[in-house]
C-alpha cells in the first residue's frame, strides 16, 4: 500500500512562483515544479499526490509552524496567495482536479508551456 493517499492541485501567482519552488525545493520536490503557466503566465500550478504528513504539514504552516528547510518569509509570501484543492488520491483524475480548480479560479491554462 502506498503512502501517497491524496492529491493536490496547487497554484500560485507568478509573483509568490520563486518563493513557492523554493519552499518544494526544500521539501524535496525539486525545481521543476510550478510548471504549468496558466491565465498568460500570470499564475504557476502543478498537480501531484502527496502523503498525509504533507497534508499535516500544511496545516501547521497556517498556523505558524514552518518545516525545516523552508524559510519562514516564503511561507508567509506563498500560503496567503496559494490557491489549493487538496482530496483522496483517485477520487477523480488529477487532471480533473487540476481543470477544476483553475475553472473555480477563472485560470485557464496556457498552451504548451512549462518551464
Amino acid at each position: 500500500m502506498t503512502d501517497y493517499i491524496h492529491q493536490a492541485a496547487l497554484i500560485v501567482p507568478a509573483t509568490q512562483l520563486d518563493a513557492a519552488r523554493r519552499i518544494a525545493g526544500g521539501l524535496g520536490w525539486g525545481a521543476g515544479c510550478y510548471s504549468c503557466s496558466l491565465a498568460g503566465g500570470t499564475y504557476w500550478g502543478l498537480s501531484t499526490v502527496i502523503t498525509q504528513s504533507f497534508v499535516d504539514m500544511l496545516a501547521a504552516a497556517g498556523t505558524g509552524t514552518v518545516p525545516e528547510g523552508v524559510d519562514p518569509a516564503d511561507i508567509a509570501a506563498v500560503l496567503p496567495a496559494l490557491l489549493s484543492s487538496i482530496e483522496p488520491a483517485g477520487l477523480r483524475s488529477q487532471l480533473d482536479q487540476f481543470e477544476a480548480l483553475c475553472s473555480a479560479n477563472a485560470l485557464t491554462r496556457d498552451e504548451e508551456t512549462q518551464e
